[in-house]
């Protein structure tokens, strides 16, 4: 499926919150979410996946085009959310998601912040596998587009 961009002269559609684009931490969030939500789907989330992940994600796009203590914020706040209670924050996680599939920018951010999550993890376990799959539901996409 793909995505047109929404002409923003237009009131958007029922299912856009209007608010979600206009807040940089929310953008933040669902990037990072999708990205530690795939993270800890297979459970085995430690130090050492942890440090690879961070090291990665920086320096590069999507990342790097964000305000970096933000993004740090955001990170710290989704990784105590997702140890805390895995269930509630991926739904959190997932509904920031729906609401930013309109904007095919940001859905594609989204996209490549999913499937940096398994080039860092470097290899894709069956939660993950079925992590991605949600995604693709939350982003409006064909299974296995991810």
């Amino acid at each position: 499926m793909t995505d047109t961009p929404r002409d923003k002269t237009q009131p958007p559609p029922a299912d856009v919150d209007a608010d979600f684009d206009a807040d940089p931490a929310r953008r933040i969030r669902s990037v990072i979410g999708a990205f530690l939500y795939v993270a800890f789907a297979d459970t085995a989330f430690d130090h050492t996946e942890e440090a690879r992940l961070l090291a990665g994600l920086m320096g590069k796009k999507p990342f790097s085009t964000f305000d970096s203590g933000l993004l740090e914020a955001e990170y710290n706040t989704l990784v105590g959310a997702l140890r805390s209670d895995f269930t509630a924050a991926a739904a959190l996680i997932l509904e920031d998601i729906q609401r930013a599939r309109h904007d095919p920018h940001h859905a594609e951010e989204i996209v490549r912040a999913a499937r940096a999550a398994i080039v860092a993890d470097a290899r894709l376990e069956a939660q993950e596998e079925a992590a991605l799959e949600r995604l693709c539901v939350a982003l409006g996409r064909e299974a296995g587009s991810i």
